[in-house]
């Protein structure tokens, strides 16, 4: 039977691999192979230098507008790096500079992590450095920076010959000799010309000064040029130091003082860092300059100084924010530095440990007065964007000062005070003000792009900020109630000498404190510490009212996703700060301590939160407990609202996890994860609220159970997010040991008793349902603590449910369970995890133990 034939009309013709198909160009690409003619990889035939600027020019266009992407693609596959690379380095004109360094800016801030590689393999890193150096000396004044290089020599020459003959040695007298006869000569010579060489003096410490009188003294055209420049080149460092760690490396470690070559010029210093350091400082401090014909430009080069600088100090593992403040850097071992082909860091004088401390100081002041330019009240000025974002930069410097236990004495900053205490008495109040001016309604219309900037920063600084609050530099990694800072009658607290008048420099032990800061005999003082001030502000108001939903949060539009970013990042600030003070909130009863220290500190503690029916006193409601359960009522109100949510309620582990800028390409899933994620910070705040209050609020209201109690039951039974039931079974296991109407067992009401009976019973349930399945390991943990918690103390009011439950039988009968469940989790996957479970059964079996002996 023959076989149909193909239709041949429809047949392609076969693969010729000898031919070659005639490449396709486009328009735009066929334009720019000319512009790319005028960039050479590498030296050659002379480029006219308005040839050059015109390319750059162009390519600088081509990336920025509406194909930006794809002319991206086609110019990176012309070695566009290198071109743009080589023109930088290679040309001294401020012209050229500009314009190669603006086209490199707009190939760095797509932040494609190919591309900022790709700069640096060719060298971009180095050659930006190198030019920023060589425009330093444009911004200098050259005279006052060879009188202020030549100070330390012309001192050490009058030193010399104001000595008597008699006490000179012999190399001493042939100095003062040559000196007294002039013939030594001064190798220091000024240079009064904007030069691009090198061996000109580089001072990095003190040009902010001398910058507008320098640009004055230059022709417009140039002084622009220069200062858009400097701005091109420090954002493309923000943007190399925030795409890995191996970058910033060598951003940080880069010699400023080395020799000019192609090379990574690495720095052997330990206090490496601190050129580049020194130099965002004093950009920032050219913001702060009064006006002038060139104040615009320079407030731009100082925020995005200012941003560099919160980018480059944000991690805390390579040495800029100690280099900044002036301290020496991780030293590397000596296998590194034989590795690496350079010699060992030298270890610092302590002279010059002196030296640069009183530099970091002042460079510190510096950015204190940018944060300044943030009102405390009134309307804000044009430029406290400016404070806000450099308050980011203080805060990252805090960060590593708190983080870093080597460092034993405060951060000091000239003229200010304590880091620490310039961040509580300052930063918080300003960025507060900042927050309360907000209009929600009008907070993602498109005239207010620059305040929604400053509103999300202030909030993501404030989050940071609070979660360093409460203890002076070195914290432990796990505060408890011991390290409550409480005045003993004459003694002064870390907190008040934080609040005292930072300019004196008095160190008079018999001073007396201020009428206002009496310290109460009840509390020993707690009504000065940090959170009772930041409790009693409008801080928790403001931030409270940025969190709260309103009827625009519930859409997928744009506008809404922003809204909903401003109330996620309101209600991380609350949590963060909440958080912050429940870690100073007494033990539970099954970590009981018994030294006579930190039962006084319990007792203060309860004395300040108004809990001391707890110990046997009368209940009396104090203002922190008021603002407390007020505080609590509007979380809870919060986080009903989003529970609510038809696409929160149906939401699954898919669409569950922290807020993130990935949610912007999936508007169908954001509104959900956003949900989840207020849902999920609401409850962890209600937790701390609950543990700072030790479980003392009402269970029931109006005769009826309170909502909250049955709300938090309701949302462990229904949610499918772990993180949620987690934190719900936590709160509950506080709240079951609330006393806040009864205080003894015989009183007990019916309603009462039914209550502790649910809770009991809630806690035992998810301890004997998650003791077999390894995948609920967190329940579990945390279910078991909440039983060992609950039921320490047999003398509590609740002690009934233990028995009536009978419940020592039950745990009993759940340790084989147990420790199945734990040799199934994986270790590596969440050492921390596995941990805490280990640690959660062997308190299991000793409260059995200690139980059993009761009987």
């Amino acid at each position: 039977m023959p076989k149909s034939r193909r239709d041949w009309g429809t047949k392609q013709a076969r693969h010729d691999p000898l031919r070659r198909t005639a490449p396709i160009v486009s328009e735009v690409k066929a334009e720019v192979v000319p512009v790319l003619g005028k960039l050479p990889e590498s030296g050659g035939e002379a480029i006219p230098h308005g040839e050059q600027v015109w390319a750059l020019a162009s390519i600088s266009s081509l990336l920025e507008d509406e194909n930006a992407d794809r002319n991206r693609r086609m110019l990176l596959s012309k070695n566009v790096i290198k071109r743009i690379v080589f023109a930088l380095e290679s040309n001294s004109d401020l012209e050229i500079r500009r314009e190669a360094s603006g086209a490199l800016r707009n190939l760095c801030v797509n932040g494609d992590t190919d591309v900022l590689g790709e700069i640096a393999n060719k060298g971009g890193i180095e050659a930006v450095l190198n030019c920023l150096r060589w425009a330093t000396m444009g911004l200098q004044n050259q005279q006052k920076q060879l009188e202020r290089a030549q100070a330390p020599l012309r001192e050490a020459r009058e030193r010399l010959l104001s000595k008597p003959m008699d006490q000179m040695n012999r190399k001493e007298r042939r100095q003062a000799a040559k000196l007294q006869a002039g013939t030594v000569p001064d190798t220091l010579k000024a240079q009064t010309d904007f030069a691009p060489d090198p061996a000109s003096i580089v001072e990095f410490h003190e040009w902010a000064a001398d910058a507008p009188q320098q640009l004055l003294a230059m022709e417009p055209a140039a002084a622009t040029c220069l200062v858009e420049t400097c701005e091109n080149l420090v954002v493309i460092l923000g943007c190399v130091g925030e795409t890995s760690e191996k970058l910033l490396v060598r951003v940080v470690r880069w010699d400023w003082h080395g020799e000019k070559d192609h090379s990574p010029n690495t720095s052997t210093s330990p206090f490496a860092g601190e050129a580049l350091a020194a130099w965002l400082c004093e950009a920032i401090a050219v913001g702060t300059t009064p006006e002038g014909p060139y104040s615009s430009a320079l407030q731009h080069l100082a925020a995005s100084s200012a941003n560099t600088l919160c980018a480059l100090s944000d991690d805390t593992s390579y040495g800029l924010a100690k280099a900044l403040v002036g301290l020496p850097s991780d030293m590397p071992s000596s296998k590194k530095a034989r590795r690496a082909d350079r010699p060992l860091q030298s270890l610092p004088t302590p002279s010059e440990l002196l030296a640069k401390r009183n530099l970091g100081c002042s460079r510190l002041a510096k950015l204190a007065k940018a944060v300044q330019l943030v009102p405390m009240d009134g309307e804000a000025l044009s430029n406290a964007a400016l404070g806000v974002i450099t308050s980011g930069a203080l805060c990252n410097i805090l960060r590593s000062v708190v983080s870093d236990p080597e460092i034993e004495e405060p951060i000091v900053i000239t003229g200010y005070g304590p880091l620490q205490g310039f961040a509580e008495r300052e930063i918080l109040p300003r960025l507060t003000h900042i927050l309360s001016l907000v209009d929600t309604s009008q907070i993602t219309s498109g005239h207010s792009q620059d305040a929604l900037y400053s509103c999300e920063l202030s909030l993501e600084i404030i989050t940071e900020l609070v979660s360093m609050l409460g203890v002076e530099i070195a914290a432990e990694d796990h505060l408890c109630i011991s390290d409550l800072p409480i005045d003993r009658h004459n003694d002064h607290d870390a907190d008040f000498e934080m609040l005292e008048d930072q300019s004196s420099t008095s160190e008079s032990s018999d001073r007396e404190k201020p009428a206002s800061a009496e310290v109460s005999e009840e509390n020993h003082g707690l009504d000065q510490w940090i959170f009772a001030q930041l409790l009693q502000s409008t801080l928790l108001p403001v931030l409270l009212k940025l969190a709260s939903p309103t009827q625009e949060s519930e859409l997928d539009t744009s506008e809404a996703f922003k809204r909903r970013a401003v109330e996620v990042r309101a209600m991380a600030a609350v949590n963060n700060l909440l958080l912050r003070l429940a870690l100073f909130a007494p033990p539970p009863p099954s970590q009981w301590p018994s030294d006579e220290s930190t039962l006084e500190r319990i007792t203060a503690w309860r004395t300040w939160v108004g809990t001391t029916h707890l110990e046997g006193k009368q209940l009396i409601a104090t203002p922190i407990y008021q603002i407390l359960k007020e505080t609590w009522n509007q979380v809870f109100t919060i986080a009903s609202h989003w529970a609510a949510v038809p696409s929160v309620v149906d939401a699954d582990s898919s669409v569950s996890g922290a807020w993130t800028t990935a949610a912007k390409a999936d508007t169908g899933t954001s509104l959900a994860r956003d949900g989840i994620a207020m849902v999920n910070t609401c409850i962890g705040g209600l937790w701390s609220i609950a543990r700072i209050l030790e479980g003392q609020l009402p269970l029931f209201s109006e005769g009826m159970p309170a909502s909250y109690v049955t709300a938090l039951q309701a949302a462990y039974q229904s949610a499918r997010i772990v993180d949620v039931r987690v934190k719900c079974v936590g709160t509950l296991a506080v709240l079951a040991r609330s006393q806040a109407e009864c205080t003894d067992s015989n009183t007990l009401s019916a309603a009462y008793q039914e209550m502790y009976l649910s809770l009991g019973n809630l806690l035992m349930d998810v301890t004997e349902a998650s003791s077999q399945d390894p995948n609920q390991a967190e329940l579990l943990v945390v279910a078991i603590n909440g039983v060992i918690d609950t039921y320490a103390n047999e003398l509590a009011p609740w002690n009934f449910v233990y028995e009536v439950g009978n419940f020592q039988t039950r745990l009993n009968g759940l340790i084989t369970p147990i420790s199945r469940v734990i040799k199934r989790m994986n270790k590596s996957t969440d050492e921390s995890l596995y941990t805490a479970a280990k640690e959660a059964l062997d308190n299991l079996k000793g409260f059995l133990e200690y139980r059993s002996s009761l009987a």
